[in-house]
C-alpha cells in the first residue's frame, strides 16, 4: 500500500497517473476496471465529498468537487495527470478541465451527468429545494428503491440494475445522511447548467477529449454523446452497442480498450 492511500483514496499501480472519478453510486463504479487500468497507469480513485461512511450533509456545488480534486492532485504531489469520470463524475471532470485545464493531460467523460433534464420535474421552479427530500422519502424502503432503480435500466442487457452494482448499495441508500447527499447532489448536477452554458465553456477545452456514452443508455440520450462531441476540438466520440448507462460496470473491457488505447 502507497504511504499515502486511505480508507478514502485507493491508489493503484506505478505509471502516468490516472484519476478515476466516481458517480452518485461510490467508488465501486470502477472496480471491475481498476485491475486492468493499473497494470498501465497509477490508478487513484478518491471517494468524493459526501459519499464516505460517516461524511456530514454537504452543500453541493460544481466547486465543492473540483477544490477538492485540486487539493488532493496537490496532497498526493502530482504535478499533472489524466482524468476520467463516470455520469455526475464525467460532469465533475469537464468541470475540472475547465477550472485546472494545465493540470490534464488527457480527458475522459463516460455519459456526462447534467447535459440536459432527466425528468420534466427537473425543470420546475425551485427543484433543487424541493425534489431531493421528496424522493428521499420515496425511496427509504429498499425495495422501493430497488424498483426505481430498476426502470432506469443501468446495467446489463435485461435492463436489471445487476446484483453486483447492488451489492452495498441499498446498505448505503438506507443511512438518511448518504440518501439525502445522494438526492441533494443529483438534483443539483441535474439543474445546473444548461446545454447553452456548456455550448460557451466546452469549446474552450483544448486537452484531448473522450467521449464515451452507452447506446441504450436511458438517463441520457447517446446522441447527447455527438453534441458534447461537435463542442470539444478534436474530442474522440464512442457510442457503446447495447450498454446501458453504467458503462464501466456493464462494459469493463471496453472502457479499458477505450482509455488505454486513447492514450497512446
Amino acid at each position: 500500500m502507497d504511504a499515502r492511500e486511505n480508507e478514502r483514496v485507493r491508489l493503484r499501480g506505478d505509471g502516468p497517473p490516472l484519476l478515476l472519478i466516481h458517480g452518485l453510486g461510490s467508488p465501486h463504479e470502477w472496480d471491475r476496471t481498476i485491475d486492468d487500468l493499473s497494470a498501465r497507469f497509477r490508478v487513484i480513485v478518491p471517494v468524493l465529498p459526501g459519499f464516505f461512511p460517516g461524511d456530514d450533509l454537504i452543500d453541493y456545488t460544481d466547486e465543492l468537487w473540483v477544490d477538492y480534486l485540486e487539493s488532493l492532485r496537490q496532497e498526493l504531489g502530482v504535478d499533472e495527470w489524466a482524468v476520467a469520470g463516470i455520469s455526475a463524475g464525467g460532469r465533475t471532470a469537464l468541470e475540472y478541465a475547465l477550472a485546472h485545464e494545465d493540470r490534464v493531460t488527457r480527458l475522459v467523460a463516460i455519459a456526462p451527468a447534467g447535459m440536459c433534464n432527466i425528468h420534466w420535474a427537473y425543470a420546475l421552479p425551485g427543484a433543487a429545494s424541493w425534489l431531493p427530500p421528496l424522493l428521499s422519502k420515496m425511496t427509504a424502503k429498499p425495495e422501493r428503491l430497488r424498483s426505481v432503480l430498476d426502470t432506469g435500466d443501468w446495467v446489463e442487457a435485461d435492463g436489471s440494475f445487476s446484483d453486483w452494482a447492488w451489492s452495498g448499495f441499498a446498505d448505503r441508500m438506507a443511512e438518511p445522511t448518504f440518501r439525502t447527499n445522494f438526492f441533494h447532489v443529483g438534483v443539483r448536477v441535474g439543474t445546473g447548467r444548461r446545454g447553452k452554458q456548456w455550448a460557451g465553456l466546452l469549446p474552450r477545452l483544448v486537452t484531448e477529449t473522450l467521449i464515451i456514452w452507452g447506446e441504450k443508455d436511458n438517463m441520457f440520450p447517446a446522441a447527447l454523446a455527438k453534441d458534447l462531441g461537435d463542442m470539444i476540438s478534436g474530442c474522440r466520440v464512442v457510442v457503446v452497442d447495447g450498454c446501458h448507462h453504467m458503462v464501466t460496470m456493464e462494459r469493463p473491457d471496453v472502457t479499458v480498450r477505450e482509455i488505454v488505447g486513447f492514450h497512446g
